[in-house]
């Protein structure tokens, strides 16, 4: 074994190319440490070294990427013997290029994620749907699909690219949440169509959501526990915050709106409603059922009562519980045959529950008003408890009853 031949070998590969030139250039000695040919550097020189030659010190670089490699040259001008050489050090430096565009492109992401996350928190004071379009566009799909559990059913709400817009769906639980992350599943939310569970997960509060891509999207994996952390974070803190304004709004007993809610809507939006319909609802007998079958029972008499409005509920129908055995429902945006018949579903759904439920019947008396453009509303409000009364009394005589019994 030649140890100072293997020695020498080695410090050369190390130190790099030791290259001898004319100033122009052109080679006249190479230790041929590196893997480069003379073409090679002939064509480096004629693209890199100035006109005139080299007379200073200069230090440059041959980016070559993938096919040749990277370089670093430092080329000194030196004189021997009355003659202009220049020694030139050329070095691999592949490895730290590398790692450069590494580290740009890892620089690269997270600025993608600090966008993400700034542009996600700035929605988190809105609606859950409200993240669907970044997620669509920082994910690079044509579609998302967002589940949620809620009270025993699943919210789903689905945005596709090519129009921005969201069909949201209520539907029983069907394995939404069974599928596990990175798994596909075929025709879960159009027919020949493949998704991705991208992941699926538990709020802190305790409810499941998942979130489903269509397709491969194998290039989202690199910075999943990234976006997860952020999906998660802003799905917590808007079912948090939709969880405390319900309780703030929604009666507990019943689960319908409360007289807060009544009140606010009664100073900021009622007013503004050209067509508003007001029933006024009272129960009958509360007092009587609390006495003989203790209050629990008068506690299922009030359930039921508001059972009978939810099905009536929409984007121009409300429920409230005013507090006691006393219920209000207001409509808008409809005519005076609407409002009665509102009033009339109202009444089979009743007489529906009453059958359906039996044990002891949920008697209401209800005084209806219907105001068209330029309506009163406090002297409607003031009609319909008169027209409430008025039932009250009518359905208690009608039935043999003192009308003043409770």
């Amino acid at each position: 074994m030649d140890v100072e031949k293997l020695i020498l070998r080695f410090a050369e590969k190390k130190m790099g190319e030791i290259l001898i030139s004319d100033p122009d250039g052109k080679m006249i000695y190479r230790n041929h440490s590196l893997d480069f040919s003379d073409e090679d550097w002939e064509r480096w020189v004629e693209r890199n070294l100035p006109g005139g030659g080299i007379t200073e010190d200069t230090d440059w670089e041959i980016l070559e990427g993938d096919r040749k490699g990277d370089y670093r040259v430092r080329s000194v001008p030196i004189t021997q013997d009355g003659e202009r050489y220049v020694m030139h050090h050329i070095y691999d430096v592949s490895d730290d290029f590398d790692l450069i565009r590494e580290l740009s492109a890892y620089t690269k992401e997270r600025q993608q994620m600090v966008v993400f996350q700034r542009e996600m928190l700035e929605k988190i004071s809105g609606r859950l749907s409200d993240c669907l379009p970044v997620i669509l566009r920082f994910l690079k799909v044509d579609e998302v699909v967002l589940c949620v559990e809620r009270n025993n059913l699943v919210e789903t709400f689905d945005m596709r690219a090519e129009n921005m817009e969201i069909r949201v769906r209520r539907e029983k639980p069907d394995g939404q949440f069974d599928i596990p992350r990175e798994e596909h599943v075929q025709n879960r939310y159009e027919q020949n169509k493949d998704y991705l569970c991208y992941m699926t997960e538990m709020t802190v509060s305790g409810k499941r959501f998942a979130v489903y891509l269509p397709g491969e999207i194998d290039d989202a994996w690199d910075t999943f526990p990234l976006h997860f952390g952020v999906i998660r974070l802003y799905i917590d803190n808007v079912l948090l915050r939709e969880e405390i304004v319900y309780k703030s709004e929604h009666d507990p007993l019943t689960g319908i709106y409360n007289k807060g809610k009544y009140l606010s809507m009664m100073e900021h939006y009622f007013p503004t409603c050209e067509r508003i319909a007001i029933y006024n609802m009272d129960v009958n007998y509360l007092k009587r059922l609390n006495d003989s079958l203790g209050h629990e029972a008068g506690d299922k008499l009030l359930r039921r009562a508001a059972k009978s409005m939810i099905p009536l509920e929409s984007d121009h129908v409300s429920a409230y519980r005013m507090g006691g055995d006393e219920f209000m429902m207001v409509a808008w945006d409809l005519d005076e045959a609407e409002a009665q018949e509102l009033k009339k579903r109202w009444l089979e759904e009743l007489d529906r529950l009453n059958r359906e439920e039996g044990e002891f019947e949920c008697v209401v008396a209800c005084g209806l008003v219907y105001g068209g453009p330029g309506h009163d509303l406090d002297a409607m409000l003031k009609e319909a408890d008169e027209l409430m009364y008025q039932d009250k009394v009518a359905i208690k005589r009608a039935r043999g009853d003192d009308p003043d019994a409770r």
